[in-house]
């Protein structure tokens, strides 16, 4: 999807990275396959470059919803708590931020879309 360039960058970068079980749930919706995914570089770049954003976000310090640019040009997240847990649009963030050379990793129950 062409991010590895723009991610060794110095940044800082916040990725959502949804769990395996959320891509097979996105394709299962899709009608698609692994295969058919990484294939389409479109759908493929779209899909990743939409759980990228730049600088350190986190999710855990909004109690309503802050709109947050993603590398998906006009695209944003909305980073929040709902009923105690932190969320990324819908997706639950399911554990602690995980620091990276050039920014954080926060891992998300489902694969983001724009729109919510």
């Amino acid at each position: 999807a062409g991010l590895v360039e723009t991610l060794r960058t110095p940044g800082p970068f916040t990725v959502f990275a949804p769990t395996d079980a959320a891509f097979a749930d996105l394709l299962t919706a899709l009608g698609i396959s692994k295969a058919e995914l990484l294939a389409n570089t479109t759908l493929l770049t779209t899909v990743l470059t939409y759980h990228v954003s730049p600088g350190a976000n986190d999710p855990r310090k909004f109690a309503s919803p802050v709109q947050r640019k993603t590398l998906a040009g006009d695209n944003y997240v909305y980073l929040s708590r709902n009923a105690g847990e932190p969320r990324v649009n819908t997706a639950i963030v399911q554990c602690q931020g995980v620091k990276a050379d050039n920014g954080l990793v926060w891992i998300i129950d489902s694969v983001l879309q724009p729109g919510f």
